[in-house]
């Protein structure tokens, strides 16, 4: 393919939110190099669905779908990603936002190919993972970096760009991660043999505590059903050669 042809998939999963979700692509609503906006809505109330759907109807490039039972975070970013047509994808978290800046980051990588993942590199306006752009991580240099907590924070952020066949291929249906299910993932994408680019300058909004009454952050919700799993994910990745 042509590499003006390229088109990614935008894939949202979403939880009880309206305003922070429509927020999270109207930036990218008119950009041609995503042809497809995907909602997946985890049995939102269904007053919240509503509005959603209100909104979009009438807008192609959105599809919005729901699912029939609640099936939390981890399982629904797949089911965000399984909808997806294109070879690529980015996944994008309802309560984030992004621009077109950070798809031209990613069309200025020319060998979309090279990599499973691509991360961003600064998730503004609190975690900024600068000292790693440029850095390709593998399964076998991984290990290095494990002991900086900005580095395995970096791992635990996704909202990233990743090949549609390769996530679903790294996805585990044995377990539920809870909130340690980016750096879980990035670990099975690593152990598959994928390699993880840190895109120079490719950032986006991540809300951390303005969630304009809807819907809490994930991770503040559910962090105390994660347990040991995150310690276990890092020591997994840490043996990783």
């Amino acid at each position: 393919m042509e590499l003006d042809e390229r088109k990614i998939s935008l894939c949202i999963p979403t939880f009880n939110r309206y305003e922070l979700l429509i927020d999270s692509f109207m930036g990218v609503l008119a950009d041609d190099r995503i042809d497809e906006i995907i909602i997946s809505d985890d049995a939102s109330d269904l007053s919240i669905y509503d509005k959603v759907k209100d909104f979009v109807d009438g807008i192609p490039k959105v599809k919005l779908y729901r699912n029939a039972e609640n099936q939390d975070c981890y399982k629904n970013k797949k089911t965000s990603i399984t909808y997806a047509k294109n070879d690529y994808a980015i996944l994008l978290d309802s309560d984030n936002k992004i621009s077109s800046d950070y798809i031209d980051k990613i069309f200025n990588v020319v060998n979309w190919g090279g990599h499973v993942a691509m991360l961003p590199s600064f998730a503004m306006p609190h975690f900024n993972y600068g000292q790693y752009s440029g850095r390709t991580i593998t399964k076998e240099n991984v290990h290095r970096d494990m002991g900086n907590p900005t580095f395995t924070c970096m791992l635990n952020t996704m909202n990233f760009f990743v090949n549609r066949e390769a996530y679903l291929k790294a996805w585990d249906e044995t377990v539920n991660p809870n909130t340690a299910d980016s750096i879980y993932m990035n670990y099975r994408l690593l152990n598959n043999g994928g390699r993880l680019y840190v895109v120079p300058d490719l950032t986006y909004e991540h809300r951390v505590d303005d969630h304009r009454n809807e819907q809490a952050g994930h991770y503040n919700t559910n962090n105390h059903k994660t347990g040991s799993f995150y310690s276990e994910t890092e020591q997994k990745l840490k043996e990783l050669r």
